[in-house]
């Protein structure tokens, strides 16, 4: 199967009079990106542009102008000896397009060079590669892939038809904090308690979070309620439901932070402790999409000691709406989502007090051994997310079901993304695989690897 790349910007610098140099491997013609490009918020102006961003083979380009690379945090330099090399660096500066008087045509020459390319130290063969480093008017455009944008330069990028592509390298305003955090990790997981509490101190409500808490709903009604920073928890009056409702007050905004954090955005959510017998939650996805109301169910045997599994119930139900909010499609893929929700709250509890989470009972990134090893594809997979032969609901068992498989493969596919990705990879998976596109296609085109090969990536144990 052809390899499908997701469309992405490139961006290096060097200075304007140094680029005249080396031989071209073959001349390629070139065209105007059809779609909007934001860098660090600045949108390029392709049609008035003296360097303008380009598209080759489905794939953005980016002129290596200095001060475009400078404040996208980028360091190029050129020597006859060593040719072009690239480095991170700290962004510096606000991006300036060189603008021009004249239009430039949609279609445009570019060439190949043969310079001598490396980036953070890892040689480029331009001759080699499926979309190669280009040269037009004496300046050098870069390719950016996935594994480029993502893996090498550490930036937040996002893509859609009707907003374009939007390339950030000022990842969060907490970075240095989160640094600092991370070094004191054994993993990429940074979401010590320490961490999500500052996010909680330095974060404030979202106004259309303010207003959602503010609109009446009758589900309220007749019962308690703890309010946070973000969201609010309901419950009925009694012994066993106050009882979790003091356990996961101490846990609910900074939970709901590291959810803030992995997708980019404020959800709105409610959450109501239930009993599992209120006839209302057989429901309970319409009312999540219609009311952005989720539930913890109360359920003996399920709880744990003490009823320290609802922690991990907590960010499961919460992801749930993070998943699902309005424009996304979680919800209709269950594979993904579900699997998606009982992974991710290990995130959270990996920094809890050892006494907590030793009991707490759960799917972990940390633990391939409770997900199972007789996989399916990952085709199959998407294929079978319901149990009814009518769509009607869904479920996961009975165990070695056709639906119970394509959880399991849920499972291991996100353990693997997890585990064999940056955290800021991963962050990108969740974000991209929420938006309104068939999941698999999405995963096709910002990993650029086909169907056959997510399935050998992913839906193996490294």
């Amino acid at each position: 199967m052809k390899r499908k790349v997701l469309l992405v910007v490139t961006i290096l610098s060097v200075s304007l009079s140094s680029l005249a140099f080396g031989q071209s491997i073959s001349t390629v013609t070139v065209s105007l990106p059809d779609f909007p490009v934001i860098l660090n918020g600045t949108q390029m102006n392709p049609e008035y542009s003296e360097y303008p961003v380009l598209k080759y083979k489905g794939i953005t380009y980016v002129p290596m102008t200095y001060n475009l690379s400078q404040s996208l945090g980028l360091q190029a330099s050129w020597s006859n000896t060593d040719g072009l090399e690239i480095m991170t660096t700290t962004p510096n500066g606000i991006i300036e397009e060189y603008s021009s008087t004249d239009r430039n045509n949609s279609s445009l020459n570019a060439s190949i060079p043969d310079y001598h390319i490396s980036v953070n130290g890892k040689d480029i063969d331009n001759s080699k590669e499926e979309y190669p480093v280009l040269a037009m008017n004496g300046i050098s455009y870069f390719p950016l892939t996935w594994r480029f944008v993502v893996d090498e330069f550490n930036w937040n990028m996002t893509y859609n038809d009707v907003s374009g592509l939007k390339i950030s390298s000022n990842i969060a305003a907490v970075a240095p904090l989160e640094n600092t955090i991370s070094s004191q990790a054994d993993d990429k997981n940074i979401y010590t308690q320490e961490y999500l509490q500052s996010l909680v101190d330095s974060t404030s409500p979202d106004q259309e979070i303010t207003d959602f808490r503010s609109q009446p709903n009758p589900r309220r009604n007749d019962q308690l309620k703890f309010s946070g920073k973000y969201f609010d928890i309901y419950y009925p009056d009694g012994e066993d439901f106050q009882r979790v409702a003091d356990l996961l007050k101490p846990h609910m905004d900074k939970a709901y932070m590291m959810l803030v954090d992995l997708y980019g955005y404020q959800a709105r959510v409610e959450v109501h402790i239930i009993d599992p017998s209120t006839a209302e939650t057989s429901e309970e996805g319409d009312i999540r999409a219609d009311e952005h109301v989720t539930f913890i169910w109360m359920e003996e045997g399920n709880d744990g000691i003490d009823g320290v599994n609802n922690i991990a119930e907590l960010v499961h139900e919460m992801n749930h709406n993070f998943f699902e909010e309005d424009g996304h499609i979680g919800a209709k893929q269950m594979w993904l989502n579900e699997a998606n929700a009982k992974l991710i709250a290990s995130l959270y509890t990996e920094y809890l007090d050892e006494d907590t989470k030793k009991n707490i009972q759960q799917y972990s990134f940390y633990d391939p051994v409770s997900i199972g090893k007789d996989l399916p594809s990952i085709v199959y997979a998407e294929d079978n997310y319901l149990v009814s032969d009518d769509g009607s609901a869904w479920d996961w068992y009975p165990r070695n079901s056709e639906e119970d498989l394509a959880q399991l493969a849920g499972l291991t596919f996100w353990w693997n993304v997890y585990n064999q990705n940056s955290l800021d990879t991963f962050k990108e998976y969740l974000r991209q695989l929420t938006v309104n596109e068939p999941s698999l296609s999405v995963m096709e085109r910002i990993t650029g690897l086909s169907k056959d090969e997510l399935n050998d990536k992913y839906m193996i144990y490294k």
